[in-house]
């Protein structure tokens, strides 16, 4: 969540926008609460628990098999271009996107990886991978928070 929170950020801070304080942080929401939509598959996530009912329609699915894959990534931008058609903000629409890739991208760095290329039952990672749950993982979110609160600061004009 925050790796997506962090780049709806970075997207709300784009040099080709006029970045407000108030576009940031809604581009750090979006991007923070899609990043959750990966795990629907899993029942013990927080997401699955959050709206439940969406969960029956993705019981059947492997864990980190069709919400984490390509096609997925490719039915969010599909969304997110047909937002911006209907006159959602760029920055918030492209927020989605990154913040759902992030949490892709943040599980193919996990032991396990990711069906990136579902249906094909090929988990796929980095060549480096962290434990989930470990203490690389909380150093990485911290990380990540750290530069959400520089960002933050830097637009409000701290």
């Amino acid at each position: 969540m925050v790796i997506g929170a962090l780049g709806g950020a970075i997207i709300g801070c784009t040099p080709h926008s006029s970045p407000s304080v108030g576009m940031v942080l809604a581009c750090m929401v979006v991007g923070g609460i899609i990043a959750l939509v990966p795990d629907i598959d899993h029942r013990h996530s927080t997401i699955s628990h959050k709206v439940g009912v969406l969960r029956w329609f993705v019981f059947w699915l492997p864990h980190r098999g069709f919400t984490h894959s390509l096609m997925a990534v490719a039915l969010v931008g599909a969304g997110a271009w047909a937002l911006v058609g209907a006159g959602v903000p760029a920055e918030l629409s492209i927020s989605l996107v990154v913040g759902y890739g992030s949490h892709i991208v943040a599980d193919m760095l996990t032991v396990r990886g990711v069906m990136l290329l579902y249906p094909k039952k090929i988990f796929v990672g980095f060549p480096v991978r962290i434990k989930t749950g470990g203490i690389i993982e909380a150093l990485i979110a911290f990380m990540c928070a750290c530069v959400l609160v520089y960002l933050l600061a830097k637009t409000a004009g701290f």
